[in-house]
């Protein structure tokens, strides 16, 4: 019982310093993201950093899959009740809008990913991918997807992450107030995927 005591207090420490250095780098950029800033985010003890991390390469290593594992659990939650593809697909498009703001921090983590920490946005591509891949599977099982090949799936679940990651960034991260994604490109952008995958 206190060893599982000290596992979660251990867990949920570990959490907070990822969450602190997601701020560091929404604020300043990876470049920038020193360990002496996430630990005055964290407010922990610089050297108690080390009981949960290898080093400041490991913490910022793991940014991408903590921001992706939140952003997949939000979906799955938001989800429950969705029926269709379409029905995933506008959840999915909504909570990466909502989650988009600069203020998260978030979107600057996926953004410069690709360039501090290439192997670990790669597996998230990946993982991501498949995830959108077993969904089609099951969807043209059901007869929902009739007009496109299984051997197209990958393809159109990589256009699929790339065209809401390049909205956000045109429709949120270049503003420079905080403001909502119009629902014209929501609704285009539905659209879109709806002609694409010919979604009954």
């Amino acid at each position: 019982m206190k060893a599982d005591l000290m596992r979660t207090k251990h867990e949920k420490i570990r959490v907070h310093i990822l969450n602190s250095a997601i701020k560091v780098v929404g604020r300043h950029g990876y470049a920038k993201a020193t360990m002496a800033r996430i630990v005055e985010e964290a407010g922990v003890p610089y050297g108690s950093i080390y009981l949960y991390f290898h080093g400041h390469q490991d913490i910022l290593s793991k940014l991408l899959p903590m921001v992706n594992d939140t952003l997949r659990a939000t979906i799955r939650e938001r989800s429950g009740k969705a029926k269709t593809f379409m029905d995933h697909e506008a959840v999915s498009f909504d909570v990466i809008f909502e989650q988009a703001p600069a203020k998260f921090g978030k979107q600057r983590v996926f953004a410069e990913a690709p360039f501090f920490v290439p192997q670990a946005y790669d597996a998230y591509l990946e993982r991501m991918a498949k995830s959108y891949i077993r969904l089609m599977h099951k969807c043209k099982q059901r007869g929902e997807i009739s007009g496109v090949n299984e051997e197209d799936f990958g393809t159109i679940a990589y256009s699929l992450m790339g065209a809401k990651q390049f909205l956000v960034r045109k429709y949120i991260i270049s503003k420079s107030e905080p403001c909502d994604v119009p629902p014209h490109v929501r609704h285009t952008y539905l659209g879109m995927v709806e002609k694409i995958l010919l979604v009954n």
